[in-house]
């Protein structure tokens, strides 16, 4: 079974605060043949910290850890030119929908492109680690949310909050 986690309960387990220890965690993992399910998303909200200069946290030991656990990255960029890729090509030969392969992958750098190989793909051993701090070399706000998408998000959120009388969810939909 593939196992996708919040990125906040990633980083309690990691962090000693889950409902178990991530040693016990990665055995019931691997008992069960089960994997754990990252993406780009996950990776990035747990190396924010890089892009804060007074963090206390120590971004290397969670990647780390994480690595250690029976993991496969999911290329969600790759998600949809598949699909319509596939859906163009079928409905070509007037065929029914067949679903794409699956698009795991065992390390982070291939889970980034769009197509194609990564550029790091020459590199043997590259770990979570070092895949990250090589995009955060490059750039050092790689993982920093916009501030002004952060300021316009807060603001929607302030605002909803102020609303008097809020709309119900059918109202909504």
């Amino acid at each position: 079974m593939r196992i996708f986690l919040d990125t906040r309960d990633l980083i309690n387990l990691l962090e000693g605060r889950g409902p178990c220890s991530v040693d016990y965690f990665r055995q019931w993992l691997r008992n069960g043949g089960h994997k754990l399910v990252l993406n780009l998303t996950v990776i990035f909200e747990i190396s924010a910290p890089l892009s804060d200069p007074s963090s206390k946290t120590v971004v290397t030991r969670l990647l780390n850890d994480l690595e250690r656990l029976p993991h496969v990255f999911i290329n969600d960029a790759q998600i949809q030119p598949k699909e319509v890729e596939s859906a163009i090509h079928l409905y070509s030969e007037g065929r029914e929908y067949v679903p794409i392969v699956p698009p795991y992958v065992d390390r982070l750098d291939k889970a980034i492109p769009i197509s194609g190989p990564p550029h790091t793909d020459i590199y043997i051993n590259f770990g979570l680690a070092e895949t990250v701090y090589t995009i955060w070399w490059v750039d050092r706000n790689a993982f920093r949310w916009p501030e002004e998408q952060v300021k316009r998000l807060l603001s929607g959120i302030a605002l909803d909050r102020s609303m008097p009388n809020a709309p119900t969810v059918a109202q909504h939909f």
